[in-house]
């Protein structure tokens, strides 16, 4: 009996040609004034993206907030650059965040595929249609890049992209090392971590588990990690968790310092796996870790005989939102 009815491995063998045509569509777009500061408005799959975003820009002097939930930071003004940013364009809280930003003054930006959102917004990059909002990561993230760059706000090397396609068109990497992992993770909760820096990526490991898998999984950060949730590896047990950290060569000296001693404090009572970045440019490095992740919740979904495509739960959901009778 086929398993991935909808074909998920199919999105991510070519997340390498998706990545590269999201760069095709903000050509041309650009901001109409300059901005103090940037707030992404979304929620799951299309919140990562601005995740992602903050992350790039992270040494970058101008600073970027996410806000999922219904209200903007109230900061958010007349300076700000305000992307709403909603795969089917009908997310209620990045619409009321949207309407919101409107009556700020701010510059407001739509990036969906259609919907309520791209109806009402001035200026919007439209993605393509048909995927769950997750798999379409690529689409959402460089069309925001891009606006930026596009706008003067953060400059693009070639080099760097170019290290990044390569790296993920290594395909036989990610799937076999995705289903290495997953072997090892077994019937266990995986816990993610990383450096606070790539935080967002063990995040997107943990939700990706979530939906893909069906399966609950934890994230944290180091070093806050040390400072509390440390302490709960007393009571932990071998055969019902695992950990899973996030290695990048670039983390500060006194961060991989902690990796190290943590690793060995938690390997007295949990096994550990390594996920490490590739690459040099931080595109490359964020990437890699994210679809190495990707590969990983995709095979775990296998391994468990689960659809990775479905999400029951939260379109139940939807539907007592909107009033709909079960």
């Amino acid at each position: 009996m086929v398993v991935d009815k909808s074909d998920y491995r199919q999105i991510l063998e070519s997340f390498q040609q998706q990545c590269k045509k999201a760069l095709e569509l903000p050509l041309g777009k650009r901001c109409q004034r300059q901005c103090a500061n940037i707030v992404v408005c979304g929620m799951g799959g299309s919140a990562m993206a601005g995740d992602l975003l903050r992350l790039y820009l992270m040494d970058k002097p101008i600073r970027v907030a996410v806000a999922r939930d219904y209200a903007l930071p109230a900061y958010a003004d007349e300076k700000t650059l305000v992307i709403a940013a909603s795969y089917s364009g009908n997310t209620e809280e990045a619409l009321e965040a949207f309407a919101e930003a409107k009556k700020r003054g701010a510059e407001v930006w739509a990036v969906c595929s259609g919907g309520m959102l791209a109806e009402a917004a001035k200026h919007c990059i439209l993605i393509p249609k048909g995927h769950q909002p997750r798999a379409s990561i690529g689409y959402l993230f460089f069309s925001m890049l891009g606006l930026l760059h596009n706008s003067g706000i953060v400059s693009i090397a070639n080099t760097d992209l170019n290290e990044m396609l390569r790296i993920l068109g290594d395909t036989t990497f990610f799937d076999e090392e995705g289903e290495r992992l997953a072997k090892s993770i077994g019937k266990r909760m995986p816990i993610f971590y990383a450096s606070s820096r790539f935080y967002p990526i063990v995040y997107r490991c943990k939700t990706q588990v979530n939906e893909n898998a069906k399966r609950l999984a934890i994230a944290g950060e180091i070093p806050e990690m040390n400072h509390n949730e440390l302490v709960a590896f007393e009571s932990i047990e071998r055969s019902r968790h695992i950990v899973v950290m996030l290695h990048d060569e670039q983390d500060y000296p006194a961060i991989r310092r902690r990796f190290s001693l943590c690793r060995a404090i938690v390997e007295e009572r949990v096994d550990v796996e390594l996920m490490n970045t590739r690459g040099t440019g931080l595109l490359a490095r964020m990437f890699s870790a994210l679809h190495l992740g990707d590969w990983l919740s995709y095979h775990l979904a296998i391994r468990d005989r689960t659809d990775p495509t479905p999400v029951a739960m939260i379109e139940q959901l939807k539907k007592r939102l909107r009033g709909e009778k079960q």
